[in-house]
C-alpha cells in the first residue's frame, strides 16, 4: 500500500502493516523515490509487518536540522524507530512500548546483520 502525505511534507507511507499507526520505521533519503537497494530494504519491513515512511530530503531545500535530513544530505544511512511512548507510571503501559521497539529495532538490526 502507498499513501502519500501532503506534497509539502514529501513523506509517503509505504507500507502500513501493523495497525498501530504510531509504530514506524522512519527513512530518510536523497531521492524522490526509493532506489533498488532502499526498496529491497523496505520490502524486508513490509514483509516483518511494520510501518514504514520514507522522506524525501531535496538537497536544495533548507532543512529543518534534524538528524535525518542531517544524514540524508551527508550519504549517512539512518533510521528513526518511532512508538508511542509509555504512560509514565503505568508499568504495563511503559513494557508495552518498550516491547514494541525491541520488535522494530530488532528487525532492523536483522535487516542490517547486527
Amino acid at each position: 500500500m502507498r499513501i502519500f502525505c501532503p506534497p509539502q511534507e514529501k513523506m509517503p507511507v509505504l507500507s502500513e502493516n501493523n495497525p498501530d499507526k504510531r509504530s514506524l520505521i522512519w527513512i530518510p533519503f536523497s531521492q524522490p523515490e526509493p532506489d533498488q537497494k532502499l526498496a529491497k530494504e523496505i520490502s524486508f519491513y513490509k514483509r516483518k509487518g511494520m510501518n514504514v515512511v520514507y522522506e524525501y530530503v531535496p538537497q536544495s531545500e533548507r532543512g529543518d536540522g534534524s538528524l535525518s535530513v542531517y544524514s540524508s544530505r551527508h550519504n549517512i544511512p539512518y533510521r528513526n524507530i518511532k512508538v508511542e511512548a509509555g504512560v509514565r507510571g503505568d508499568r504495563k503501559s511503559e513494557l508495552k512500548s518498550r516491547r514494541k521497539q525491541l520488535k522494530y529495532l530488532k528487525t532492523v538490526r536483522e535487516y542490517n546483520g547486527i
